[in-house]
């Protein structure tokens, strides 16, 4: 048994090159993930790059790699991409007239093993991405377990592969795969990583000018309320106290706004102590109920009471409240509000999702910035003040959204687990 380490090699560097460009260009665009069109495109170039260069594992029988780069495209983009590139290969490899009738038995047999890895690929992806790493490497296995059926599978039908060749195709195939996976993910951490921390920066300067501001400004407010008061203790006109009502109403939402920018000055200095976060989601949830049954909104708490954070109580349920509060104020008519948790190796992950009007990627971007609200009634400092809470207990917050599907809101920081 001999192998055509020269084709074989190119075969690598097919799936690796046009992938690892791409890669590189999310990274340094800041984006999460990959672009639909950019991985189909990639994809598309490893894929045909294999099949031009197939590479001898015995005499007479040749192989190649393309299932891998197929199997990538459902995996970051989903089957559509994977549907298009099948389609396309399977035409483009039909063309030339040596290569048979288009529907022979072994045309026939390569459909189904496209079919067998876009469906193997399907499955893995919505388990594999958010995953944890000990998972990423376990589901990695496993789509190369069946990326190898789905190879031999189509093999078989089409009576091209000597079994005698498996378990070596099997090797460079899943040693393709797992590069392909593993070095996509680690991709993926390193841009929300670097995403999480111009946004730490960018909040910290923000902090820092919002609270000057808020220190200087809070001595003329007191002032100007105290005349107010006079002005109402003379009981004037209606009109004029009507006014001075109307200014006294502003100038305590002005009081509010400040509170939280020094609350968050002084939030890694306040008190810890072992907090049950089920305890804490139902006392926020206590202070929504109002809102929740007015709008009819279905609400599921799905946390576990055995899990407790080392933190400030008030502070924990203030950020959840703000959380819960902004969900069910996306809700316009009613429907879905969940909170659950999971732990994601050390780390607990609490999640608080609606199916409500949802956000565009430019809201987002802008989400947790002083005086930043989607709401016109709003004042923004509630998700400014969970961006801080987080952070200050080294944790991440991380918002998926789309406009008219709802918001995902995942928190995860380090937890202590009970029972």
């Amino acid at each position: 048994m001999g192998c055509d380490l020269e084709h074989l090699l190119l075969n690598y560097m097919f799936i690796a090159l046009p992938f690892l460009l791409v890669l590189k260009l999310t990274l340094l665009a800041r984006n999460e993930r990959l672009s639909p069109a950019a991985i189909t495109l990639s994809t598309g170039v490893s894929m045909a790059g294999c099949m031009a260069f197939p590479f001898e594992l015995s005499p007479g029988h040749l192989y190649d790699l393309r299932l891998i780069p197929l199997a990538a495209s459902v995996v970051y983009s989903g089957i559509p991409a994977g549907a298009w590139l099948s389609a396309a290969m399977f035409v483009l490899e039909g063309l030339p007239a040596e290569n048979g009738p288009l529907f022979g038995q072994e045309r026939l047999g390569l459909l189904l093993s496209y079919a067998l890895t876009i469906l193997s690929a399907n499955f893995v992806r919505n388990r594999l991405l958010p995953a944890s790493w000990p998972r990423k490497w376990m589901w990695s296995l496993i789509l190369a377990a069946q990326l190898f059926v789905a190879a031999a599978a189509g093999a078989a039908a089409g009576r091209t592969m000597e079994w005698d060749d498996l378990l070596l195709f099997f090797l460079f195939q899943s040693a393709a795969l797992l590069f392909v996976i593993i070095f996509s993910e680690q991709v993926h951490e390193s841009a929300v990583r670097l995403k999480e921390l111009v946004r730490k920066e960018k909040m910290t300067a923000n902090r820092s000018l919002a609270v000057i501001i808020a220190h200087e400004l809070r001595n003329p407010l007191t002032t100007v309320n105290g005349f107010l008061q006079l002005i109402r203790e003379k009981n004037p006109p209606e009109q004029i106290m009507n006014y001075v009502q109307t200014a006294m109403q502003e100038l305590s939402e002005a009081e509010k706004i400040i509170r939280t920018y020094l609350t968050i000055t002084a939030m890694q200095e306040a008190e810890q102590s072992r907090v049950s976060v089920f305890q804490s989601i139902e006392a926020a949830l206590a202070q929504l109920m109002d809102v929740i049954e007015s709008k009819n909104i279905d609400l599921v708490n799905a946390v576990s009471e055995d899990i407790h954070l080392i933190c400030n109580e008030e502070q924990l349920r203030l950020c959840l409240h703000h959380l819960l509060r902004n969900s069910a104020n996306a809700l316009e008519h009613g429907g879905r509000l969940a909170v659950s948790s999971f732990w994601k190796g050390k780390d607990l992950a609490i999640v608080v999702s609606d199916n409500g009007v949802g956000m565009t990627e430019e809201q987002l971007e802008q989400l947790g910035l002083p005086k930043y609200n989607t709401r016109s009634s709003g004042t923004g400092t509630g998700l400014m003040y969970c961006y801080h809470f987080v952070h200050s207990m080294d944790g991440q917050l991380q918002i998926q959204s789309q406009p008219g599907r709802g918001t995902t809101v995942t928190l995860t920081f380090p937890a202590v687990r009970t029972g």
